[in-house]
């Protein structure tokens, strides 16, 4: 049974003995030339019998709108589509000359909006984990303040216990100066008190 490879606007392929190379290159036996298609994309052909193809990265292939299950080699039958890139190829027994009979390749415009759609989702879950560390740096930079405030708080009490003492015990000292001068400056004040001398006794006889 004949197998041909179906895509709009280029015509059909068929599947040898030999494998066929699918990729942007020009080299290649299918050639798809879009940026989103590696330069050799994937390698589809006859193996022991069966139909496969292998591809370098299989996240790039989608093999009846799913991403194969299985490793890069990947077993194809009639009737399957393959997408790579934007291009739609479908897997026939005989070669669909007309184009409206081939299967239309996804436009463009889709595949970049679904793009769009990935990158936005995952832009909205990056968005939400750094302002999940902007609030968890936010209440760390609040502690830190709170406790250095605490601490400012603490200094100033300390700081205004220790000049109420500093001026109690001026105030002491000025207190004990001003006991220690008061009974000298008495002593000066008072009048001087004569003692007369004491008469002579008398000679004794």
């Amino acid at each position: 049974m004949e197998i041909w490879i179906n895509c709009t606007g280029f015509e059909p392929v068929r599947v040898a003995d030999k494998p066929l190379v699918i990729g942007r290159s020009p080299e290649c036996d299918v050639q798809l030339p879009h940026a989103s298609v590696s330069r050799k994309h994937a390698v589809l052909g006859v193996l022991g019998g069966v139909l496969t193809i292998q591809s370098k990265n299989p996240l790039a292939l989608r093999v009846n709108g799913q991403i194969p299950v299985g490793g890069r080699r990947v077993t194809l039958r009639v009737g399957d589509e393959l997408l790579i890139g934007p291009y739609l190829l479908r897997l026939s027994d005989e070669p669909l000359r007309d184009a409206a009979e081939a299967t239309v390749p996804i436009s463009l415009t889709v595949l970049q909006d679904k793009e769009i759609e990935r990158e936005l989702a995952a832009a909205e879950v990056k968005k939400r984990e750094l302002a999940e560390e902007i609030k968890a740096s936010r209440r760390e930079l609040e502690s830190e303040v709170w406790r250095g405030l605490h601490t400012h708080r603490e200094l100033a009490a300390l700081q205004k216990e220790f000049e109420e003492l500093k001026a109690k015990t001026a105030e002491l000292e000025r207190r004990h100066s001003s006991h220690t001068a008061q009974p000298t400056e008495a002593a000066a004040s008072a009048p001087t008190r004569r003692i007369p001398p004491r008469a002579a006794p008398p000679p004794r006889r």
